[in-house]
């Protein structure tokens, strides 16, 4: 028969453990839930941007001054925590390998925001990633909206045109919710 005391120790025991328990999801759910329900939120969303469509513009006699032209870029779901063999990617992309590792090590860089490393790859370049893909987890082609200008710089002046923001532009409380690659209208 078990005596008194060894039920008492293992009640004991049990409350010990069942006290441990409870201080530990008491420092889950409350002193540290909103850390964790951020990184739910982060880890439940990807947020993906989408440009903005821009529309063509005519002359008086209906010649377009300017058009929409598709950009392709090659962009990377970069997890750090998998890895990539930067020395192959950067040499298939025809980038620098520094240029590379310092896109990917960047420290505002998030697992769920694409990477973009390059732009305005030609149909060679794309089919050389197109083949390759498979070797480079997350890589993708996505192809983005440029502008072509049929005349050249005639009439910059009035049509305006797009480009990168400046640091001036980039510090700005205007621009302030842009990411930095974001061609914004510069002119006109």
């Amino acid at each position: 028969m078990v005596s008194q005391k060894k039920i008492q120790l293992g009640f004991f025991v049990v409350a010990v453990v069942f006290i441990i328990i409870l201080l530990r999801l008491l420092q889950l759910q409350v002193l540290d839930g909103d850390k964790y329900r951020q990184l739910s939120e982060n880890n439940r969303l990807r947020i993906m941007s989408t440009p903005a469509p821009r529309g063509i513009i005519f002359d008086r006699n209906g010649v377009p001054l300017v058009k929409n032209v598709p950009i392709y870029s090659v962009y990377i779901m970069y997890d750090p925590a998998t890895g990539v063999d930067v020395g192959a990617l950067s040499s298939m992309l025809g980038e620098d390998k520094q240029e590379v590792e310092s896109l990917l090590n960047r420290k505002d860089n998030s697992p769920f925001v694409p990477i973009r490393l390059k732009q305005g790859l030609n149909f060679q370049e794309v089919a050389r990633v197109e083949a390759r893909r498979s070797d480079f987890p997350g890589l993708f082609i996505q192809t983005d909206v440029g502008r072509a200008y049929p005349f050249g710089k005639v009439g910059a002046h009035v049509i305006g045109y797009l480009g990168k923001m400046t640091p001036a532009q980039a510090s700005s409380a205007e621009f302030s919710g842009l990411p930095p690659e974001t061609p914004i209208g510069q002119w006109g």
